[in-house]
């Protein structure tokens, strides 16, 4: 039973890695198409960029980038 119960916390930490991960990605990717776009962000946004919890969230917002003409039309 202890075998199993450590074999899934084990994998539950792996899980919540692979997330932190896909986050960070996510997030390191919206700034630079946006500043590949826009040149440099503001500061502010570059937080709320960061504080972003949900990863389906950021996708959306990554396909925004290449339909935007200013900035402030994005939508966080």
């Amino acid at each position: 039973m202890s075998e199993t119960l450590a074999e899934t916390w084990e994998q539950e930490l792996v899980t919540a890695g692979v997330t932190r991960g896909q986050l960070q990605e996510a997030r390191t990717t919206l700034q630079m198409l946006l500043e590949d776009r826009f040149g440099a962000l503001p500061a502010s946004l570059g937080e709320r960029i960061q504080q972003i919890e949900e990863l389906e969230h950021l996708r959306a917002t990554i396909r925004q980038v290449s339909q935007l003409t200013a900035l402030s039309d994005l939508r966080l």
